[in-house]
């Protein structure tokens, strides 16, 4: 099987470096303005992801989001035209919430069908720390206990007085990545905090320890 590496987003130098700080004073306006539009392409650029924030709004109630951010997959034509494959919602790599931002990495295939989307960190209570579209559908969300039962590294984030996180540190200080070209499977690559190598077959969602 070719292996071919893919563009990726990837926020600070690795999957599990996070700096989370006392969360400032949110605004409608910091909020829509702070998270750029960004974009992928597969291998060759034959294929483009477009992705665009949420967007927020004020009113009487405080402030509420007005629209979930979302992804646009395009095929560029031989004329160089885009056409228009797939849309889904909820695929960007950063997510605002109580003032915390949140940090994934965004992996997109050179097919042009699948997203992967991997939490840099997780909430104790998370069930999505790999999420797998096809065709911007959500096709299977992976929980830690998916892979693993051993007791996963954690941190603990002091935000202000009475206010705290704890987190959980799952990867490991490597990039995740996906192979797959043309017939061959499609498959995503990635380790855990213990040293195991796992892969999922993004066909089928089927996770496989890596020999």
């Amino acid at each position: 099987m070719k292996k071919m590496a893919l563009l990726g987003l990837l926020f600070g130098a690795s999957l599990i470096d996070i700096a989370i700080a006392r969360p400032a004073p949110i605004s409608v306006f910091s909020l829509n303005n702070t998270l750029p539009r960004m974009q992928l392409s597969g291998l060759h650029d034959e294929y483009l992801l477009k992705m665009i924030p949420s967007r927020w709004l004020k009113n009487q109630s405080g402030i509420r989001k007005k629209r979930n951010a979302f992804a646009v997959a395009y095929k560029l034509r031989k004329n160089g035209q885009l056409q228009y494959m797939w849309n889904g919602v909820g695929i960007y790599p950063t997510i605002r919430s109580r003032g915390i931002t949140d940090s994934s990495r965004i992996l997109f295939s050179n097919n042009g069908r699948y997203v992967v989307k991997i939490k840099k960190v997780a909430e104790i209570s998370t069930k999505d720390v790999v999420i797998l579209y096809r065709d911007g559908k959500v096709m299977r969300r992976y929980a830690l206990n998916d892979f693993t039962s051993k007791k996963v590294p954690m941190k603990r984030y002091y935000l202000g007085p009475r206010r705290s996180r704890s987190i959980l540190l799952p990867w490991q200080k490597e990039e995740a990545w996906l192979s797959g070209s043309g017939y061959d499977p499609y498959w995503l690559h990635f380790t855990l905090f213990d040293g195991v190598k796992w892969m999922i077959n993004l066909h089928t969602g089927r996770a496989l320890k890596a020999l």
